[in-house]
This record gives C-alpha cells, structure tokens and sequence, in this order.
C-alpha cells in the first residue's frame, strides 16, 4: 500500500481497535497511545461534597492518583433526568471516560413514580455505551436519608430501585457501590439541611 496515503495517526486509531476487539480495557489502550485514564463522578450534593472535602485531603481533588484525571460534577438537588445533559456536557471539554462514577436518583424518589424513574434510570444507562464504547459504569447505591426514616413507602421504593439497578447494572459487567456503613443507625453522619440534596 501506499506509504504516503497513511499517517501515524492512521495507525493509532487501528491499533486502539484492535485491542478494544481483543477485550483490553481502555485504560490500557490509553496508556498505550500516550491518553490519559479519565475519571468522571457526577451526582448530587454527596458529591459536591466530597469534592470539597476531597481539597483538603492530601491527595487532592485528583484523589492521590497523579496519571489520571478526576472531573467531579456535584450538583446540589441534582435529579436523574440531569445526568446525561451533565455527561454530554463534560464529554465536550474532556476525553472520553475510562469510567463514571453516578450517584443520583435519590431526590427522585419524592418526585416521581417508581417505575417512571426505574425506566429512566435504565434507559439512560443503556445510551452511555454508545457514546463512550471503552467506558466502565460505577453505580452508587442510593442510601437512606434522615426524612425517609419516617416514610416507609419511600424507603421501600429507595431498596427497591438500588436492588433493581443494580442487578441491571451488573448484568451489564459494570460496577455497583453499596454504602454498607451509611445504613442502619447512621443519624451522626448525616448532614441536616433541609434542601434537596
């Protein structure tokens, strides 16, 4: 073939699929084309906290890892239908993702009728792929809240969408947190406020 009609270029995005089909992750084939991993958390005020609290802890907002970029979208109030505007919208100042982190849904559960949300949840879910094929989905388990304590429906609702998406989730081989130390009797570490968090 002709050496002039191809450029490194060429080459790179054909290597990169190449190992994408041979099942590496795409942090290893970022590391090979010299991109680096990128992280992304959104969610509501939880995360707009820890990003704040991540400033003052010594590994920083980049959370001690030095080759890889952490972008933190905490939007306090944040409901589910923001989530993907959110990820459209960093996708544009940032390289893809090598994984999203996502906890929302929580301040959904006084807003909107469960099996609205869970289809929402679900298809949203199934769009990230095709915008980022390489990307790895964290799923961050909603946790109790002070105010659902007294609501028993709610509560059953929050149970029933975190055991329900993140069966999906797993079925998809991406990644599920649950907050074991934030159930039970846990009122110390709550923060009171009384907006939506």
């Amino acid at each position: 073939m002709p050496a002039a009609e191809f450029g490194t270029h060429s080459f790179r995005i054909g290597a990169a699929t190449e190992a994408s089909s041979a099942g590496l992750f795409e942090s290893e084939i970022q590391r090979v084309d010299g991109v680096r991993p990128s992280v992304w958390i959104v969610g509501h005020s939880y995360i707009y906290w820890a990003a704040r609290r991540a400033e003052l802890c010594p590994g920083g907002r980049s959370l001690g890892f030095n080759d890889v970029d952490v972008i933190w979208r905490g939007l306090r109030g944040m409901i589910w239908s923001q989530v993907l505007p959110e990820v459209v919208h960093i996708a544009r100042v940032a390289s893809s993702p090598t994984i999203v982190v996502i906890h929302a849904g929580g301040n959904d559960l006084a807003l909107s009728p469960l099996a609205e949300l869970l289809t929402l949840i679900r298809s949203d879910m199934d769009k990230f792929p095709s915008f980022f094929p390489l990307m790895r989905l964290v799923w961050s388990e909603v946790i109790p809240r002070l105010v659902a304590r007294e609501l028993n429906a709610m509560e059953r609702s929050r149970r029933t969408l975190n055991q329900r998406i993140s069966r999906f989730v797993r079925f998809k081989n991406d990644v599920v947190v649950r907050h074991h130390r934030l159930e039970g009797d846990t009122i110390p570490v709550f923060c009171f406020q009384t907006e939506s968090i």
